[in-house]
């Protein structure tokens, strides 16, 4: 893998705020949470990327989570205490 394509310390800078996001979204500490916020973000990204540009996915998925976090903001599976 190294071989193909370019290896540097900031390689996955780019998932660091998606994977905040689902881990938020998911409600932390909630591992079922998590697996479905991380499969909605994928397929927003992915629905995104179809009709226009795979960036605009991302920010599709961004303005879901904020408007999901002023809705439900311990997450949406956040475990009741």
């Amino acid at each position: 893998l190294a071989l193909q394509f370019d290896v540097h310390p900031f390689v996955g800078i780019s998932f660091g705020p998606i994977v905040f996001m689902v881990c938020v979204m998911g409600g932390l500490g909630n591992l079922v949470g998590g697996f479905i916020a991380a499969f909605v973000f994928a397929e927003l990204i992915a629905i995104g990327g179809y009709f226009a540009d795979l960036e605009w996915g991302t920010v599709l998925a961004f303005c879901v989570f904020v408007i999901t976090m002023f809705i439900r903001p311990e997450g949406l599976f956040a475990r009741k205490s």
